[in-house]
Parts: C-alpha cells; structure tokens; sequence
C-alpha cells in the first residue's frame, strides 16, 4: 500500500504507470491494472519495446480476466526474450482453462524445464492438476511427488500435497492419504481445504476399511471436533461405536457443542449403551437431559423405551417402539427383548415385520419360529423354521425344531454330525430312539 501511495504522487512516467498497474495487479484490482497497462500501452510503446517483463505482466493481467486469444498473442512474442518460460507457464494455463489438457501438458512441460525455481514449481503443480483432469493420475503423481520431494515447505508443495491425499484416497489408500495430510495438519494452522480433505478421508475409510479410519482417527481426528462438522462426528461416533474405539468422548462433544437435533442422537445413542450395561441411573439422567432438550420426533421415544425395558415395563417399552417413525436396527433388538409386552403375537410379527423392511435387516426366521412354538403355534412355526433353512441350511438350531415337532429321522441324522449344542442334542434324542427300540424289541 505505501508503494502505491507512492506512484500515486510521482508523475506519468511509464515507470509510475506500469508500477502502478503491478501493484493494482497483486492487489487483486484486475480491472484497474488492464485500464493501466492500455493506457500504458498506448503512451509508451518504445518503453516496452526495451522492457519485455511488462509485457509479460499485461499478458499475464488478460488472462486472469478472461481475454484469452489476446494474452495467447502476448506471450508467443515473449518466446525469443528470457521470459520464455514464463510464457510457456501462461500459456499451460490457458489451455487448462479451455480444457486442451493435451496442449496445456505441452506448454507447462517446457515451463518444467526453467531455471527459475518458482515457475518450476508452479509447472510442476499445474501439470499435476493437467494430467489429473485428463485422467492421467499415475503420471500426475509422479509429477506431484517431484514437486513434494524437490521443493518442501513451498506454496507449491502444500497444494500438492493435498492433490495427493485426495489422488490417494480416490485410490482407497487410506493411509497413505492420511500421511500427506498430516504434513498439512501438523504444520501451522491447518487450512480448511487439508480439513475439508480429512473429513472426506474420515467418511469413505469409514465405509470402505475401518481399520484404516481407526488409525486415521486416532492420529489426526482431533482437527475435526468442530461444531460444523457434526455430521460426520456423529458418523465417527457410530463408527467407534460399533468397532470399539472411544465414542463416549465423541458423543459427549457433540451433546455439549452440536445442534438440537445432533445433541438428542448423541444422548439417545448414549442412552442405548447404557442401557445395555444395566446402568439404570446413568440412563435416568441421559432421558432426563433429553427430556430438557424438548426434541420430539424419535430420539426420545427410543430412549424411553430403553429406560421402560431397563425397569421391567416390557408393556410401556413395547408401546414406545411401536410410536417411532424411522426405526433403525436398536429398536429391532430392542422389541424382541419387550415382545412380551405385545398385545398379541399377530400384533407383534406385524411391527416387526414393518420395522424390518424400514431398517433393510433380513427377518429372523428362527426366532420368529421359536415365538410362535412358544405360543403352541407349531404349523406356522414349521412355515419360519424351513424359510430359515432356506436362508441358511446350515441352521442347527431350526433343524432341531423341525426335529422336535415333526420328528423326522433324516433331518436328526443330518443334525447328529454337526458340532455344538443342536448336533450333540441330536444325537442323544437318536440314542433314545434306539434305546426305546431296542426295549420294545425285548
């Protein structure tokens, strides 16, 4: 800004003129340099005749606002002057721009070659995005690793560092996207573009390898406790959840930091766990805070529900689950602990049925089975035990129910050779019959 002040008081020299038409360009005033550098063009053409770099800085200036074919016409005639390189720089991106990703690869493969460290490294960057939009990506890497390996701690290099960590993790190399990334993270303040990049890498190692998002996790989750990104924290809770990590952690953030909605997941889930470790007073005060929270909708209903089973109300539980809108896979597991609080079985097998096409969660033929042998319902119980067998005909445990109420020889026989509890079971019920055949026999 003091330089400008400065050319600001000398006169219209043509080194106050196209000065003044720099500064306004590194300033990001790409509108007043370009009135600047035609005026200038105009008034001083010998000057620039001896002074090629203000050529290359107005070629430079229509490029960035658009007028392509004439900076294009600029930097040819800077081919025969030491800013050939450059040219060859502006010129790569020009073809970028136009998608020619075959002549910008041409161009910035010569502006590679220059002497200047700095228009090497912006070549070797730009080559990289090239080869990257033309679906070349083994060779952009190589190009991007150069410009990693030869220039550090450059501009440059942070970009390509995270062009990497993305190439990776398109790649499903999860770790080796983490490496790059924490060169960005654990340097100065990480910037959003190396944060944006960690919570993709968070989401998709959580759907393709959990092993990988768990070493990510613990090595550089600690960037992303952020209130914006509760989404994907809630995910990550999910994840730890269900792959044993530290949840509880996560969830507690979220319930202090996250919006009314996240916060009520968060209890809800924590709700749940609890509740699976009998931990009745710690669930009391989760429903309690989610009761303050006033949210509505299903989260407070699943938690009630586990709060009812916990004190031994399988009725008011069992009519808690059936009120819930969206049900996932908890609330499955959840009523077949309550299903003595049903009205009736037919009641019962109808939410069941209907929570497990919401949830996508294959029905329990076995168990369903089992239900209704319970109830002395054994002709539709032989219905569920052969669909289970259907599904799996390696089921022991439906096999001996069809071998209990049927008593068919050759289903037991099958049975007898299986290991574990049915297969031994099997074949005491076969020593029986023999036993019993061999007295009558007497």
């Amino acid at each position: 800004m003091e330089a400008l002040a400065y050319f600001r008081k000398v006169s219209d020299t043509p080194e106050a003129v196209f000065g003044k038409a720099e500064i306004f360009q590194r300033l990001g005033l790409f509108s007043a340099a370009h009135k600047l550098y035609n005026n200038g063009l105009i008034s001083y053409k010998n000057y620039i005749e001896k002074h090629p770099d203000i050529l290359y800085y107005y070629a430079e200036n229509l490029r960035i606002i658009g007028k392509t074919e004439q900076a294009k016409s600029l930097f040819y005639l800077l081919m025969d002057t030491y800013l050939r390189e450059r040219a060859y720089l502006g010129l790569g991106l020009i073809e970028y721009t136009r998608n020619d990703m075959k002549s910008a690869e041409m161009y910035l493969k010569k502006a590679s070659e220059s002497p200047d460290r700095v228009i090497r490294r912006q070549a070797l960057l730009n080559l990289g995005k090239t080869l990257i939009a033309a679906d070349h990506k083994p060779r952009a890497i190589e190009y991007l690793k150069t410009l990693q390996r030869d220039y550090p701690y450059t501009p440059e290099s942070k970009k390509a560092l995270l062009l990497l960590a993305r190439l990776m993790r398109e790649k499903k190399n999860y770790l080796q996207a983490e490496k790059y990334l924490r060169e960005l993270l654990f340097g100065r303040k990480p910037g959003k573009d190396a944060l944006n990049e960690l919570e993709a890498l968070i989401n998709a190692s959580i759907n393709n390898n959990i092993k990988a998002f768990k070493h990510i996790w613990n090595n550089s989750g600690q960037w992303l406790y952020a209130p914006s990104r509760e989404d994907t924290l809630l995910n990550v809770a999910e994840a730890l959840r269900n792959s044993g990590g530290n949840f509880i952690r996560v969830y507690t953030y979220l319930i202090k930091h996250g919006s009314k909605e996240i916060r009520a997941k968060s209890l809800s889930q924590l709700a749940i766990f609890f509740s699976r470790l009998s931990d009745v007073k710690r669930v009391e005060k989760l429903v309690t805070s989610l009761e303050k929270l006033n949210p509505g909708g299903d989260e407070i209903l699943r938690a009630r529900a586990w709060l009812y089973y916990l004190k031994g109300k399988k009725n008011h539980a069992y009519s808690m689950l059936t009120r819930i809108s969206h049900p996932v896979n908890d609330d499955i597991d959840l009523l077949w602990r309550v299903k003595e609080g049903a009205p009736s079985v037919k009641g019962f097998l109808k939410n069941y049925r209907s929570m497990s096409r919401a949830t996508g969660d294959p029905l329990r033929y076995t168990d369903i089975g089992d239900l209704l042998t319970d109830k002395d319902m054994k002709k539709e119980a032989v219905k569920y035990f052969n669909l289970a067998l259907k599904v799996n005909p390696d089921d022991a445990q439906a096999m001996f129910m069809l071998v209990k109420i049927k008593g068919s020889a050759s289903l037991m026989q099958r049975l007898s050779i299986k290991k574990g509890l049915y297969g031994s079971m099997a074949k005491v019920m076969i020593k029986e019959q023999e036993i019993k055949k061999h007295i009558l026999e007497m």
